[in-house]
């Protein structure tokens, strides 16, 4: 049961920390960190931040799309990336934030044809009585600059 129910149940401080690389497979979020892994090359500095908001069309929801999951899992998703200079690489830190709230109206359609959406609304009423709760879903893992995935 609390497998199950663990959605239901409003998460410590509002966020739920998952020690998870999931999202550096979506290639939006992997382009603006390979972006700024390039960056760092010539870069004279010790540590470096950066931060983007990035986030898919309604488009790129439908089943079969390459990016299907990451828009359902992470829209819009707020990354945040800190490099520190280590002697054999730059070591890159990795927080992407979503905030998982429902809104009244909305629809995501997941296939075209035939034509099968899901209305939110739905869930939008049970986070209005108390039977979901907001949260801010935080993705975290660590990278270095030499890693395949992001050269």
């Amino acid at each position: 049961m609390g497998v199950f129910g663990y959605p239901l149940y409003p998460p410590k401080n509002g966020i739920r920390i998952f020690h998870s690389d999931f999202p550096i497979y979506s290639d939006k979020i992997r382009s603006f960190v390979k972006s700024f892994n390039a960056d760092l090359r010539n870069s004279n500095r010790k540590y470096v931040e950066a931060r983007k908001r990035i986030s898919w069309s309604a488009g790129d929801y439908c089943l079969g799309k390459k990016e299907a999951r990451f828009a359902l899992a992470l829209n819009p998703a707020h990354v945040f990336l800190k490099a520190q200079k280590k002697d054999y690489a730059w070591e890159i830190e990795v927080s992407v934030k979503v905030k998982i709230e429902y809104v009244r109206n909305a629809r995501i359609v997941l296939l075209p044809v035939p034509k099968l959406a899901v209305e939110e609304g739905i869930f939008w009423v049970l986070q209005k009585t108390g039977w979901l709760y907001p949260y801010v879903a935080e993705w975290r893992f660590t990278l270095h600059g030499n890693d395949r995935r992001i050269n």
